[in-house]
């Protein structure tokens, strides 16, 4: 299980380098007797380590070794609180309820699998969630539960038209059994012909069912975006959008510019960026509490967590599309997720991240500590709040 740390006394870079100088400034920082001021060094010796490229870790060292005093280091650390966890960090709200739309999956989508679709990137949320559960089989990437509103609509529509055959075939057979030139019976053939288009339907469902396992594991499902739908959205509420380039700042400054244009606008909808996860699940990827280490096999991961999120899954899991056109996650997506979740908790930023959001969705604050890091989160929260319930999944 991953926790807060200490920084190490040890420096790990070579000496004399960009990242020596600047993991001594964080460790100096770090053991300052002031809790603030001891975070701060933290979360800037363990973003060093964390740095997802040497590029990043580069442009990271030469902006600690630029800093003159601790004020100016605290305040850099400052900055990337708010805007790296900010790109993934998703208040909690109310439990995430599952997609209950029109454009939700139809008990098609899964007898139609191979037939060609439409491949143009989705737009909007629901057209990402029906996508995204297409491409993993309507089933959550990392439980294996299956989309319980997918698998309550194949019954509903299978026992809906098993009804049909029989009530309609009652009324064929009655026809046929009238008078002969009767009105009644001349509508003998006409209800034949519905009661076998019904009987196909009944089946096309069956069919459909009968790819489940036995007894199968159901939940609802929601679309949990790896960089947070909240982003883009409303961009013109006021600071909404320093808000958005701050994020991007923290990419670009993390070796990742070209984030920026990849996830613009609706692009933040783009299959590479959207896991299909219960509803459970979706709450501990948003919260940085769920994330995924590649493995040198393409395509597999290793789940990791905290240990009540992580206990009943496998430790490794590898994603296949079902759909050659439906892409697969982007793994320095995942990457950039993983380095924000483990640098949050080793550095002890989460506990109080997450204290802060459970006031705030419960309409309540506690009074801000006298150390100064409540006030300095509570300005990034309450902007990420403002957008994070746009849209439920």
């Amino acid at each position: 299980m991953i926790s807060t740390q200490d920084l190490p006394e040890t420096n790990p870079y070579p000496h004399g380098s960009k990242s020596y100088l600047a993991y001594n400034h964080a460790y100096y920082l770090f053991m300052s007797s002031a809790t603030f001021d001891s975070m701060c060094g933290r979360v800037l010796g363990f973003l060093l380590q964390e740095a997802p490229s040497d590029e990043g870790r580069l442009h990271v060292a030469d902006e600690i070794n630029s800093c003159t005093n601790a004020k100016e280091l605290i305040e850099l650390s400052e900055w990337y609180m708010k805007h790296f966890i900010s790109a993934f960090h998703a208040a909690k709200g109310p439990t995430p309820a599952p997609s209950d739309h029109p454009s939700r999956a139809t008990p098609d989508d899964e007898l139609d699998m191979n037939i060609d679709v439409i491949t143009e990137a989705p737009q909007d949320h629901w057209t990402a969630k029906r996508q995204a559960l297409k491409r993993n089989r309507f089933r959550c990437m990392l439980s294996g539960k299956f989309d319980l509103a997918f698998h309550s609509n194949l019954e509903k529509k299978y026992n809906e038209a098993e009804y049909e055959r029989r009530r309609i075939s009652r009324a064929a057979d009655a026809a046929s059994n009238a008078p002969a030139g009767s009105e009644r019976n001349s509508r003998a053939a006409d209800l034949a012909k519905e009661v076998d288009k019904q009987r196909k339907s009944a089946n096309h469902y069956a069919t459909a069912l009968e790819k489940f396992p036995t007894n199968p594991q159901l939940s609802p499902t929601n679309a949990s975006h790896i960089f947070a739908e909240s982003i883009n959205a409303n961009i013109d509420v006021e600071n909404k959008k320093a808000y958005a380039a701050g994020i991007w700042a923290a990419m670009d400054r993390l070796g990742h510019s070209s984030f920026r244009d990849e996830l613009d606008g609706t692009k933040i909808h783009k299959l590479s960026n959207i896991l299909t996860l219960d509803v459970a699940l979706h709450t501990s990827f948003d919260r940085l509490d769920l994330w995924l280490e590649a493995d040198p096999i393409a395509h597999t991961y290793r789940i990791c967590g905290l240990e009540n999120v992580v206990r009943d899954l496998p430790a490794t899991v590898r994603f296949t599309s079902q759909h050659p056109s439906y892409e697969l996650l982007d793994p320095r997506y995942l990457k950039m997720h993983a380095v924000c979740c483990r640098f949050v908790h080793m550095s002890g930023v989460a506990g109080y991240v997450a204290d802060i959001l459970d006031d705030l969705d419960e309409g309540e604050t506690q009074v801000l500590s006298e150390d100064g890091l409540s006030a300095k989160l509570l300005d990034f929260a309450l902007l990420g709040m403002r957008s994070s319930r746009v849209m439920i999944s």
